[in-house]
């Protein structure tokens, strides 16, 4: 005891110091920064410039070959970054990339910024952070796009503090992978403390690397949430409207990671409150279900009651929603009586992590469903009766999870596998089965049932086409299950990648794929078992987990399949990876067999391994966003 005390007190004293280095190297690196801030020419503008390949009429320029570009004049000088502004908001995506030479070499491939500007933006900058001679501008990559270029601005002196910003986070992931790396190896807690350790950092990573309103749909989600925090506020008369500044989403754009987003939280996060023009809260804004912005909703709540900024008002709603889904995580992992790991693994994948920290009802789906599950484990495996306890978390649970997305009520017949024996009797057993399944239906019915039936009526789609409908399913069974079937054989892997996080922001974020196969492989390793161990995942329950799964997936098949699809496609549209999150444990569960098994214990080196991938992932989002 005496000696493990000693090697505790030193590897307590290494990590210390290995934390304290970084830290000064921390300071000296943003010191090396802001001197070199010091000697390079701010804000130059670049007035002369050759260009080729586009229609120029005064500002407004078309791209008539494809392969057009701006070409710089000579440079000879270190470049912080590149702003490139647009007078008006872009009519269409354009991949803008940036070719530099050096000393050592000219134009190639390899020497290239690239990004994607998104419609409606008008900026997008590019960290450069190397001497150049000169470089070229390749704006749009097609012919007949268009934009409206206000100016070149070499050195962009507001972009300044996001080298900075990145260089703080860059440093602060290295800090937090040694912290963590010291827990797990040196005071080794128990697994759902160990997750509770690691989960919360993650999600601030990701809470402030990723740009307000890039997750899908998240204006729809904040626009829900801050009505929601008018009756909370009992706001009466004026539910409906809202503070205009808490609605500039300047800098920001839908469904993209921009850097400009960053600038635009750096700028204004220290500034006071704006009262702008009372005015109706944008819309769309679904509070058909108003529990799951809840979270989302207190915190916008207490920023205006506290009277804070836009900015901060947005990013503690965010918070709040991060620590409703941390919450509802750790009370899983606590309560599984099995496959503690896995569930955790599944919980800080990439894509499960960016929702939880946004305000998109993910959070609450993902959070609720995993004790859902959890619960049906415990009571499937424990021994004795069944507790009102236990019986209480799977009926709340339940109760919580099936107005959210009907396709998850599946998820209640799993209470079938709970043996007998628990119960009083047969009877018993039928009484409360019925219970959870008709109290879920009767909560679907209240507050679901209208936009239900208001979906039943026909519109036109996205495409301006009519959706198929539920009509046809009967009418046209066997053309039904061809496109069911070509639109899985065809989307399978691309939902599993998605899952897991290989495009995130709204879909534009490109992940390294390696990262994502790691990510599914750890989650596999986590689903077997100790070559000791004397547990065994019984056929039937294997069966029951992959025949509620593959349920739950025809569910959310058949929704996009009425609510999303043209009556002319052949592939079912706008399912995302995404959706299947919920169900993951158990896929990933019924990998578990008596013939792949440990033969040590490498649940830490597990859980190591993913914040090492979740680290590069941050990483990655960072260097990415320009």
């Amino acid at each position: 005891m005496k000696r493990d005390s000693v090697q505790f007190k030193i590897w307590t004293g290494v990590f210390g110091v290995a934390i304290g280095l970084l830290i000064v190297l921390l300071f000296v690196n943003i010191g090396v920064v802001v001197q070199r801030g010091s000697d390079i020419p701010w804000d130059t503008q670049i007035d002369h410039y050759t260009v080729s390949g586009y229609a120029q009429e005064e500002n407004l320029y078309t791209n008539t070959v494809g392969d057009a570009n701006i070409q710089l004049p000579p440079l000879n000088q270190y470049v912080d970054n590149i702003a490139i502004y647009f007078s008006s908001p872009l009519k269409q995506g354009l991949n803008i990339t940036v070719y530099y030479a050096e000393d050592t070499h000219g134009y190639g491939e390899e020497f290239t910024f690239s990004a994607n500007a998104s419609k409606g933006s008008q900026t997008i900058t590019f960290l450069i952070g190397r001497e150049i001679t000169t470089c070229r501008i390749d704006i749009g990559s097609k012919t007949g796009e268009e934009f409206v270029l206000e100016s070149i601005v070499l050195n962009d002196s507001r972009l300044s503090d996001v080298g900075i910003f990145k260089t703080v986070v860059r440093f602060l992931l290295v800090i937090f992978f040694i912290i963590i790396l010291y827990v797990l190896t040196v005071v080794r807690p128990k697994i759902e403390k160990a997750f509770l350790l690691i989960m919360l950092p993650l999600g601030l990573f990701y809470l402030v690397t990723i740009t307000p309103l890039s997750v899908p749909d998240e204006p729809h989600h904040y626009q829900s949430a801050y009505q929601l925090s008018n009756f909370l506020l009992f706001r009466g008369s004026y539910n409906a409207y809202g503070n205009a500044a808490d609605f500039d989403y300047t800098n920001f754009v839908g469904h993209g990671n921009v850097g400009s987003g960053y600038l635009r939280v750096l700028e204004d996060i220290t500034q006071p409150a704006v009262d702008g023009e009372l005015i109706e809260i944008p819309l769309p804004r679904k509070l058909a279900y108003f529990i799951e912005y809840i979270p989302q909703a207190l915190g916008i709540s207490i920023a205006r009651v506290f009277h804070q900024n836009f900015i901060i008002l947005f990013l503690l709603g965010r918070f709040f929603n991060l620590l409703f889904y941390i919450s509802c995580v750790y009370l899983a992992i606590k309560r599984i009586p099995r496959f503690k790991l896995l569930l955790g693994l599944i919980s800080i994948t990439p894509m499960a992590l960016q929702q939880a920290a946004s305000y998109s009802y993910d959070s609450f789906i993902n959070g609720v469903a995993f004790i859902l599950i959890a619960s049906l484990l415990k009571a499937i495996y424990e021994k004795g009766p069944l507790t009102t306890k236990d019986f209480n978390y799977i009926l709340i649970a339940g109760l919580l999870l099936a107005p959210t997305k009907i396709v998850y009520y599946p998820i209640l017949f799993l209470f079938l596998l709970i043996p007998r024996e628990r119960f009083k009797g047969k009877k018993d057993k039928w009484i409360k089965f019925g219970i959870v399944l008709a109290s879920a239906f009767l909560i679907i019915c209240i507050f679901q049932m209208p936009s239900l039936l208001s979906r039943s009526i026909q519109k036109l789609n996205w495409e301006g086409q009519q959706n198929y409908s539920l009509m046809y399913v009967f009418e046209n069974p066997i053309e039904t299950a061809r496109i069911f079937w070509r639109t899985f054989w065809t989307d399978k892997k691309i939902w599993l990648y998605q899952g897991f996080g290989i495009s995130l922001s709204g879909l534009s974020l490109h992940i390294p794929s390696w990262i994502i196969f790691s990510f599914i492989f750890i989650v596999c390793l986590s689903a077997l078992s100790f070559e000791m161990s004397s547990y065994r995942l019984r056929t039937e329950i294997r069966a029951s987990f992959l025949f509620v799964s593959f349920i739950i997936m025809l569910l959310i098949m058949l929704s996009m399949f009425t609510q999303h699809t043209s009556d002319t496609r052949t592939i079912i549209m706008g399912v995302q990876g995404r959706y299947f999150i919920p169900i993951f444990p158990l896929l990933f569960i019924s990998l578990n067999n008596q013939v792949l098994v440990y033969r040590k214990h490498i649940e830490n080196v597990l859980l190591l391994i993913a914040v090492f991938l979740q680290s590069v992932t941050v990483l990655t989002i960072i260097n990415m966003t320009n």
